[in-house]
């Protein structure tokens, strides 16, 4: 479901003139609220290299989710498994013939970003490298990317083949909703186990913010791991992911250019560009509840209820609105909106829906909820609904003086019919006596 589900993504939470990034483009989402914290041209269509290894691996665990192959099941490499590699594409050294789990194949895609494990993969998953690029195109689709266009499960450049950081980062939450990746990307090394053809192999991760095997300078403690990926074309990429109080941060940091320092040593902007970001947006915002699930907020009036003409229920908030917000922000400046009908007529069942709750912040909305009842409440026999019926409607004649001058009214009529009986009665008895004298 998280891989499948298309991700919306909100509204930045609020502006940033003061901050400027190095590099092409960029991205600062909250993974809990799917809310921009900062984006810098995050909807240009960019190359994004070995990035494009995190849709590999998504694309191979949504089949083996859905049973069409396991984790551990054995693949046997092909003898076309090179399609499409050149000489300069990171390999793991696979060889025609040689038999290895899906997992350990994983393990080459996602830590040292190996292009011939890719290929090997496609072929596992379609049977080769074009009818993957389809799944990979698909699967985007399925996310909500309309940016984007794939056409090899390992990142080398072409033409056709680019993304944006809006959909990088929705193929990256689905990704990162499995744990099996989750578990790779932030290994630090990982040692494959000895094939038919080959004995161990070492893997380093290349995502410096948890790895010290290339440089040490860049380790970043609340990382959780990522994907690194560089081309010329692309110029040096990397999608990451970050956790500290609570919060959890993914950060999408494209196009970038290395340059020297004074002292002459290489700088690599997609490691300290994300630090300074995922710095910045642990600093300035926090996750707030906003509304607590189950709490009331207000009630309706209940008509036709047993309990008499002043019945209301209350009604409870059927979940909570969290919303990630600038630290700033003041709880004035939120705006609550409840939609609740003036009454409805008995019986009402708990949980029956009667209105709605929004937030909203500067006119973006943070979110809503379904206000639902609170208790049951009967309604009145059906002889006494009607009665109520007639005496509440607005038109009615049955107000409560008229009720009253009515039931005198009718209580002289009462009078008056038997005084009519009583004097229709002596006058029959009159007529019955003249007639006894008569025949006297």
């Amino acid at each position: 479901m998280i891989a499948s589900a298309p991700v919306a993504l909100a509204e930045e939470a609020q502006p940033s003139n003061d901050l400027q990034v190095d590099c092409g483009a960029c991205l600062l989402v909250d993974l809990d609220s799917d809310t921009v914290l900062y984006g810098q041209n995050n909807s240009k269509q960019i190359y994004p290299a070995s990035v494009t290894k995190i849709l590999t691996a998504l694309v191979v665990l949504r089949h083996i989710e859905e049973g069409d192959l396991g984790l551990y099941d054995v693949v046997k490499v092909s003898n076309t498994f090179q399609e499409g590699l050149s000489y300069q594409a990171a390999v793991a050294n696979l060889s025609t013939g040689e038999q290895v789990d899906i997992e350990q194949l994983l393990f080459m895609l996602l830590l040292p970003s190996a292009c011939d494990a890719a290929n090997v993969l496609a072929e596992a998953v379609d049977g080769s490298v074009s009818d993957f690029a389809e799944d990979m195109n698909e699967t985007a689709q399925e996310l909500g990317c309309t940016g984007s266009h794939f056409v090899n499960p390992s990142g080398l450049h072409a033409d056709n083949h680019y993304t944006t950081c809006d959909d990088l980062y929705r193929i990256a939450k689905a990704a990162y909703g499995y744990e099996e990746f989750r578990a790779i990307i932030g290994s630090k090394t990982h040692t494959v186990p000895a094939t038919n053809m080959s004995g161990e192999r070492l893997l380093h991760n290349t995502n410096a913010l948890i790895s010290s095997h290339n440089r040490s300078e860049y380790l970043y403690e609340p990382c959780k791991g990522g994907k690194t990926g560089s081309t010329n074309a692309a110029g040096s990429n990397l999608l990451s992911f970050a956790e500290q109080d609570g919060k959890r941060l993914c950060c999408v940091m494209m196009n970038c250019d290395w340059h020297y320092d004074v002292n002459w040593n290489k700088i690599w902007p997609q490691y300290y560009e994300s630090i300074r970001l995922y710095n910045w947006g642990f600093e300035n915002f926090e996750r707030r509840v906003l509304v607590e699930k189950g709490s009331e907020q207000g009630s309706v009036k209940v008509n036709d209820a047993r309990a008499g003409r002043d019945a209301a229920v209350s009604v409870r908030a059927k979940r909570s609105i969290k919303a990630t917000v600038r630290k700033d922000v003041d709880e004035k400046a939120f705006h609550y909106t409840v939609l609740l009908p003036e009454s409805v007529t008995a019986p009402v069942k708990e949980g029956d829906k009667l209105g709605t709750l929004s937030v909203e912040l500067e006119g973006k909305s943070l979110g809503s909820t379904d206000l639902l009842a609170m208790e049951d409440v009967e309604a009145q026999p059906p002889i006494l609904s009607r009665l109520g019926e007639i005496t509440h409607h607005p038109r009615s004649l049955f107000t409560p003086l008229r009720i009253l001058l009515t039931l005198v009214g009718l209580v002289l009529l009462f009078f008056l019919v038997q005084a009519l009986r009583r004097r229709a009665w002596r006058r029959r008895r009159a007529r019955a006596r003249r007639r006894r004298r008569r025949k006297e």
